[in-house]
Protein backbone atom coordinates (compact mmCIF):
# COMPACT_ATOMS: atom_id res chain seq x y z
CA UNK A 1 0.00 0.00 0.00
CA UNK A 2 1.49 3.37 -0.73
CA UNK A 3 2.32 5.52 1.99
CA UNK A 4 0.65 8.81 0.18
CA UNK A 5 2.58 11.24 1.53
CA UNK A 6 0.45 14.74 1.50
CA UNK A 7 2.96 17.21 2.96
CA UNK A 8 6.72 17.42 3.08
CA UNK A 9 6.11 17.55 6.98
CA UNK A 10 4.37 13.71 6.50
CA UNK A 11 7.39 12.19 4.29
CA UNK A 12 10.17 14.37 6.47
CA UNK A 13 8.62 12.45 10.03
CA UNK A 14 8.68 8.92 7.76
CA UNK A 15 12.20 9.35 7.06
CA UNK A 16 13.16 10.39 10.62
CA UNK A 17 11.11 7.38 12.22
CA UNK A 18 13.01 4.72 9.48
CA UNK A 19 16.24 6.39 10.50
CA UNK A 20 15.14 5.95 14.27
CA UNK A 21 14.54 2.48 13.67
CA UNK A 22 17.71 1.76 11.69
CA UNK A 23 19.43 3.50 14.77
CA UNK A 24 17.79 0.70 16.73
CA UNK A 25 18.48 -2.20 14.73
CA UNK A 26 22.23 -0.86 14.53
CA UNK A 27 21.57 -0.87 18.86
CA UNK A 28 20.67 -4.19 18.44
CA UNK A 29 23.39 -5.75 16.63
CA UNK A 30 25.66 -4.37 19.76
CA UNK A 31 28.99 -3.24 19.32
CA UNK A 32 31.21 -5.85 18.04
CA UNK A 33 28.56 -6.33 15.38
CA UNK A 34 27.38 -3.03 14.01
CA UNK A 35 29.40 -1.25 11.18
CA UNK A 36 28.18 0.56 8.18
CA UNK A 37 27.42 -2.48 6.38
CA UNK A 38 24.99 -3.03 9.15
CA UNK A 39 23.32 0.47 8.38
CA UNK A 40 23.44 -0.02 4.57
CA UNK A 41 21.71 -3.38 4.63
CA UNK A 42 18.82 -1.57 7.06
CA UNK A 43 18.97 1.67 4.77
CA UNK A 44 18.23 -0.75 1.65
CA UNK A 45 15.71 -2.55 3.13
CA UNK A 46 14.04 1.06 3.72
CA UNK A 47 14.38 2.23 0.27
CA UNK A 48 13.29 -0.82 -1.40
CA UNK A 49 9.93 -0.70 0.32
CA UNK A 50 9.69 3.16 0.04
CA UNK A 51 10.09 3.30 -3.50
CA UNK A 52 7.78 0.22 -4.36
CA UNK A 53 5.18 2.70 -6.18
CA UNK A 54 5.48 4.86 -8.85
CA UNK A 55 3.32 7.69 -6.71
CA UNK A 56 5.25 7.35 -3.97
CA UNK A 57 8.70 7.64 -6.26
CA UNK A 58 6.63 11.20 -7.73
CA UNK A 59 5.90 12.21 -4.30
CA UNK A 60 9.84 11.69 -2.58
CA UNK A 61 10.96 13.50 -5.51
CA UNK A 62 8.26 16.72 -4.80
CA UNK A 63 9.26 16.10 -0.63
CA UNK A 64 12.95 15.36 -0.95
CA UNK A 65 15.53 18.21 -0.27
CA UNK A 66 18.36 15.88 -2.30
CA UNK A 67 16.23 15.15 -5.77
CA UNK A 68 19.62 15.64 -7.59
CA UNK A 69 20.79 13.02 -5.24
CA UNK A 70 20.75 10.63 -8.19
CA UNK A 71 23.10 12.75 -9.57
CA UNK A 72 25.84 13.25 -7.16
CA UNK A 73 26.08 9.49 -6.79
CA UNK A 74 25.92 7.99 -10.15
CA UNK A 75 27.07 11.22 -12.26
CA UNK A 76 25.56 9.47 -15.58
CA UNK A 77 22.57 11.07 -16.87
CA UNK A 78 21.78 8.05 -19.55
CA UNK A 79 21.28 5.77 -16.27
CA UNK A 80 17.61 8.37 -15.94
CA UNK A 81 16.40 6.36 -18.56
CA UNK A 82 15.65 2.97 -18.46
CA UNK A 83 13.89 1.55 -21.95
CA UNK A 84 12.99 4.55 -23.14
CA UNK A 85 11.50 5.73 -19.74
CA UNK A 86 12.39 7.76 -17.02
CA UNK A 87 13.68 6.21 -14.30
CA UNK A 88 11.83 7.22 -11.34
CA UNK A 89 12.97 4.45 -8.92
CA UNK A 90 16.18 5.19 -9.27
CA UNK A 91 15.70 9.06 -8.64
CA UNK A 92 13.48 8.53 -5.79
CA UNK A 93 15.65 5.73 -4.19
CA UNK A 94 18.76 8.23 -4.38
CA UNK A 95 16.78 10.85 -2.98
CA UNK A 96 15.10 9.06 -0.02
CA UNK A 97 18.57 7.08 0.71
CA UNK A 98 20.05 10.80 1.20
CA UNK A 99 17.48 12.30 3.10
CA UNK A 100 17.42 9.20 5.80
CA UNK A 101 21.05 9.15 5.77
CA UNK A 102 21.51 13.32 6.81
CA UNK A 103 18.81 12.15 9.57
CA UNK A 104 20.74 8.98 10.42
CA UNK A 105 24.09 10.72 11.07
CA UNK A 106 23.42 12.21 14.12
CA UNK A 107 21.84 9.29 15.32
CA UNK A 108 24.74 6.92 14.78
CA UNK A 109 27.81 5.87 16.37
CA UNK A 110 31.41 7.10 14.61
CA UNK A 111 32.04 3.20 13.76
CA UNK A 112 28.81 3.23 11.98
CA UNK A 113 29.86 6.80 9.96
CA UNK A 114 27.44 8.58 12.38
CA UNK A 115 28.45 11.61 14.81
CA UNK A 116 27.68 10.06 18.27
CA UNK A 117 30.78 9.17 20.84
CA UNK A 118 30.48 5.39 20.64
CA UNK A 119 30.72 5.15 24.38
CA UNK A 120 27.24 7.72 24.46
CA UNK A 121 25.55 5.09 22.09
CA UNK A 122 26.40 2.20 23.48
CA UNK A 123 27.19 3.34 27.06
CA UNK A 124 26.53 -0.16 28.63
CA UNK A 125 29.38 -2.26 26.97
CA UNK A 126 32.93 -1.60 28.29
CA UNK A 127 35.98 -1.69 25.58
CA UNK A 128 38.61 -3.58 25.41
CA UNK A 129 40.68 0.12 26.22
CA UNK A 130 38.32 0.65 29.39
CA UNK A 131 39.59 -2.48 30.69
Amino acid sequence: MPYNWQTRNEYERTTREVADEIAAAVRAEGRDAADEDCVNTELQSWCDNLVTYTVDCFRILLFSENDQAVMDTIGDPTALVLDGQVNYPLMAYRAVEQDIREYLYSRLPQSCGGAIEDDTFWPDVATAADE
